[in-house]
């Protein structure tokens, strides 16, 4: 077992352009489907933010670097902190232990960069016990699984002649009873299907007492792995003839080959005596065959099996409607072997927290969040207060001794750590005074935030963020701002301006946003749009993949002289407008600039409309210029009609 770290390896957060390349990772390592990019998009729709996190090789000339270890990480939001969760991973080699740690030391960095409370992994490994205790030396200790820790994985790799006859006598028996009283099994092509297989779902919840997804959670699925996506998804359906067009019984399975997984299932108490579930398993371990899978799950039975085999020893005519100990007997006539995983594993980074989230406590978790958010933005406060002041010469320093000096850096060294609730790694806190000096809200964020009305619910994306001033001015406003930039240095402004704030940064270029489309509620681009130069209607094409259609909305802005003449859609050879330093770091500059007519042409290149336009006097200007030079605000959607932009 290798304990090594690789240096070279660099730690990359991919994006859904990159799906092909993780697929294909996760496939070579035998991954779950649950790791797959499809996966990241399913969850990304129903409540979750997926990060596809990768160890790669440096990047080549014509590639973005081999792969050698990825975790998809999924984050749900807790008030004004989050949950992160690793589905049947990471994929990594569990032998290289260096490897392992090297991933594990990034995961950790981003589950705090995003406020993670506490960090559960379910490994797709067999329970082992050296497993076990690489866990264990990880810091991970054994929790209550999420998805099924024991399934029956059945062997299809042989010819099918093979794997019928690997079954038992009364399974096979069942597959060809169902044949012989006319079940007739076909895979669905379109989502209207999934109508009727979600009408046997309900009974079934009802009939067996489980909970499943809402309809949309499946239309989602059939969507994104269906035959008009990915196609690593089957929806079979069984009908009989005398039940008229409904479907008796339905299956859904996934095939990531190696592996093939029954994922969902459901029937009816219509032609139960015809077998149609035996049946419906038989196509669909076909279909996974033909597929290239050679391992079959089952997916999930009971926990307790050991006790559940000794007390039906020998019974071979066990009713399989008798509970979870039927599901058992009818998974295990299939002729598989009982595989149990590891199971799930929690890391915390904030235990009392941690603590009331698994106690389904949300109403305490919530409000003892907002307790730690308002307590570190203070902490911090004092923090700053506590730091030496420069000494004035003429005065004395009344406190030089070495006690007084061990009894301050213990102090400052206190509020520090207490400080550092938001579980990042610990950073050198940058020279807040530019940031104190500049407003949080500029006009022009003024007018951003009254046309775009926001009403609390939203998600939104502050793309080119620079100082971060309009993600601090809507934080306020809105579910949760996550900021973007190209320089990894501005994160540092935006958690000054932040405080206590729910405001996440990112790294990102504008015009390849690491975000799955349909993200966000508002996008807003404060920085002034000559500036993106060339690049500009890439950046508003990507801020119109990421907007949700037909209500999500974009804000931006830039700078104009009025009366200006300009013909140039680019605007390259615009008169120039000089402009005033926007914050620390910035120094003046004469850059052209976009009129309103022309922003418009390119948002309307970018399957963009403006619905609303305000202008206004540049505050800041010398009073002499002010008439002459003027900013614009305009607040655009996304059209429902965009071709291959559509969110539909």
């Amino acid at each position: 077992m290798s304990l090594v770290t690789n240096p070279r390896l660099q730690p990359v957060i991919l994006t859904a352009r990159d799906a092909g390349r993780w697929d294909s990772f996760v496939r070579e390592q035998g991954g779950s489907v649950l790791q797959s990019s499809g996966w990241a998009e399913l969850k990304q729709q129903h409540g979750w933010r997926p990060l596809m996190l990768a160890l790669t090789d440096p990047p080549a000339a014509n590639d973005g670097g081999r792969i050698r270890a990825a975790a998809l990480l999924l984050l749900r939001r807790v008030g004004p902190f989050s949950v992160a969760y690793i589905p049947r991973g990471p994929v990594v080699d569990w032998g290289d232990f260096g490897l392992v740690r090297q991933l594990f030391k990034q995961v950790h960095a981003v589950a705090r960069r995003h406020r993670a409370i506490a960090l559960t992994l379910e490994p797709n490994v067999a329970e082992a016990a050296t497993m076990q205790q690489r866990l264990t030396a990880l810091g991970f200790s054994p929790s209550p699984p999420l998805q099924p820790r024991n399934t029956i994985a059945v062997d299809i790799s042989a010819k099918a002649e093979a794997v019928l006859a690997a079954m038992k006598p009364k399974t096979r028996y069942n597959i060809r009873l169902a044949a012989k009283r006319g079940v007739q099994v076909r895979q669905a092509t379109t989502e209207a299907d999934l109508d009727g297989f979600y009408a046997l779902m309900q009974e079934t919840a009802s009939r067996d007492s489980f909970g499943i997804h809402a309809l949309e959670y499946y239309r989602d699925c059939f969507r994104i792995f269906g035959p008009g996506g990915s196609g690593d998804c089957g929806l079979f359906l069984a009908h009989l003839p005398t039940e008229g067009d409904a479907p008796i019984a339905g299956l859904l399975a996934f095939a990531l080959p190696p592996e093939g997984i029954y994922m969902y299932g459901a029937s009816g108490e219509r032609g139960r005596a015809a077998m149609p579930n035996h049946l419906l398993q038989w196509e669909a371990i076909q279909w996974c065959k033909g597929r290239s899978c050679t391992r079959y799950d089952m997916w999930g039975v009971p926990a307790n099996i050991v006790a559940a085999e000794a007390a039906h020893a020998g019974d071979e005519e066990q009713n399989v409607r008798d509970g979870l100990w039927g599901v058992y007997r009818f998974k295990q006539g299939f002729g598989g072997q009982l595989y149990t995983f590891v199971g799930a594993w929690d890391y915390d980074y904030f235990a009392p927290l941690a603590r009331l989230y698994r106690s389904r406590r949300p109403q305490e978790l919530v409000a003892c969040s907002r307790y730690f958010v308002h307590l570190q933005s203070t902490l911090r406060s004092l923090a700053t207060m506590t730091e030496q002041p420069k000494q004035n010469p003429n005065i004395a320093d009344q406190s030089t001794g070495p006690g007084a000096q061990a009894s301050k850096a213990t102090e400052a060294g206190n509020f520090q750590t207490m400080a550092d609730l938001d579980f990042r790694e610990p950073t050198t806190q940058a020279d807040s005074s530019a940031a104190v000096a500049a407003p949080l809200a500029s006009h022009q964020v003024a007018v951003m935030l009254k046309l775009a009305a926001p009403h609390g619910s939203e998600r939104l994306l502050d793309i080119a963020t620079e100082h971060g001033r309009a993600a601090a001015a809507f934080a306020p406003k809105v579910a949760e701002v996550i900021a973007v930039d190209r320089d990894p240095a501005a994160e540092a402004e935006v958690q000054q301006v932040a405080g206590g704030g729910h405001i996440y940064f990112q790294q990102a270029e504008a015009d390849d946003l690491p975000f799955a489309a349909a993200e966000f509620d508002l996008v807003t681009i404060h920085r002034p749009l000559h500036k993106f130069g060339s690049d500009l209607l890439a950046v508003l094409k990507e801020a119109r993949r990421v907007l949700r259609t037909p209500n999500g909305q974009l804000l931006v802005f830039d700078v104009v002289r009025r009366g200006e003449d300009n013909s140039n859609t680019r605007g390259v050879d615009a008169s120039p407008v000089s402009e005033p330093s926007s914050g620390a770091g910035e120094s003046d500059a004469a850059v052209a600039s976009y009129t309103a007519e022309q922003l418009k042409t390119l948002l309307n290149d970018a399957d963009l409309f403006a619905v609303a336009q305000e202008q206004l006097t540049r505050p800041g200007m010398p009073e002499e210029q002010s008439p002459d030079v003027m900013a614009f605000v305009i607040l655009a959607k996304p059209r429902q009609n965009a071709g291959q932009n559509s969110n539909s």
